[in-house]
């Protein structure tokens, strides 16, 4: 057992191997009747912890993700505190720095009856986060971008954010990806789910990898509490 356990501390996990992780993450939903009956007992947290975290583990490997009701450091930099699903974070190699680099939010369980609310306003959230990291990574140059994931119901919408066309902020829609809930899904919509995924544990890595080498200075906070969002005024 000894052997076995320093084999793999010392294996860097390949590409398969994260498949079959994924894979055996999904089995547990596959077999279990809650989602497969489609039980409004499946609440937002379970939600999060069942499908998002395997999905978020597979794309984001080699990024520190902070969960449940993470305070944003970017929203924080104009004095406000946001909290948030899931936020994903490197390090840079260079300055130390802490960059927010995507951004989750998780809207009701999948089978939630009424979620269209708590959806739009989660939609606007993301949008607001989005555009505070850009903010904060300003220092980074004109490829700066912020990528947005939002779970709801059963599919996970995905945006990138960026000041392309400056001073002007960029939110554009890339994907709705389907998610495989059930155990008689045919297998190509699995293989798809994947093939989709597989496209942003690739374009997540490259965003790592420029922010890792980036040599600039931002303002280095740690999590404590500021004022809170003003609430809007009816004039």
């Amino acid at each position: 057992m000894s052997k076995w356990v320093e084999k793999a501390r010392n294996k860097s996990p390949s590409l398969t191997k994260s498949i079959k992780t994924f894979i055996g993450d999904f089995v547990h939903i596959w077999v279990n009747d809650f989602y497969q009956n489609r039980s409004i007992l499946i609440n937002e947290s379970t939600f999060t912890h069942d499908v998002l975290a395997p999905i978020m583990n597979f794309i984001a490997p080699n990024f520190f993700k902070r969960w449940d009701q993470a305070q944003s450091l970017s929203s924080k930099n104009r004095g406000v505190i946001k909290f948030v699903d899931t936020i994903g974070n490197i390090t840079s190699n260079v300055s130390n720095d802490i960059f927010e680099i995507f951004f989750v939010e998780v809207s009701h369980g999948p089978f939630h009856p009424n979620p269209e609310k708590h959806i739009e306003e989660d939609n606007y959230k993301l949008t607001k986060l989005g555009k505070d990291g850009l903010d904060r990574n300003s220092g980074s140059g004109s490829d700066n971008k912020v990528f947005l994931f939002h779970l709801h119901a059963d599919y996970l919408c995905t945006y990138v954010m960026d000041r392309k066309i400056s001073p002007l902020t960029r939110k554009i829609p890339i994907d709705r990806i389907s998610i495989p809930f059930f155990r008689n899904d045919p297998q190509f919509k699995i293989l798809e789910f994947i093939k989709k995924l597989y496209k942003y544990r690739i374009i997540l890595e490259k965003a790592r990898k420029v922010y890792t080498d980036i040599d600039i200075s931002i303002n280095s906070i740690s999590e404590f509490d500021t004022f809170p969002t003003p609430k809007k005024i009816k004039l």
